[in-house]
């Protein structure tokens, strides 16, 4: 499907979204670490970006989105 918008005016529209209550799917990623004994992971630290979780020695971040996770459950996703 063509995007309505010109790539200027996504872009504009995309650098206002900021996220916001996020918890619910956060805390669930948090229960899953816990629950599976993931460790070395951190939380907010203050790196670019601002990642919801980061695992430092591995030099991976995590970033969360509700609706992305909500939409991805819907689909048949392989197993991690």
């Amino acid at each position: 499907m063509a995007d309505i918008w010109t790539k200027k005016k996504r872009s504009e529209v995309m650098s206002l979204i900021r996220g916001k209550d996020n918890k619910e799917t956060e805390n669930e990623l948090l229960a899953l670490l816990r629950q599976n004994k993931i460790t070395g992971w951190r939380r907010h630290l203050p790196l670019p970006g601002k990642p919801d979780f980061a695992f430092p020695k591995q030099k991976v971040a995590v970033f969360i989105d509700g609706w992305l996770m909500a939409f991805a459950s819907l689909q048949t996703l392989p197993p991690l």
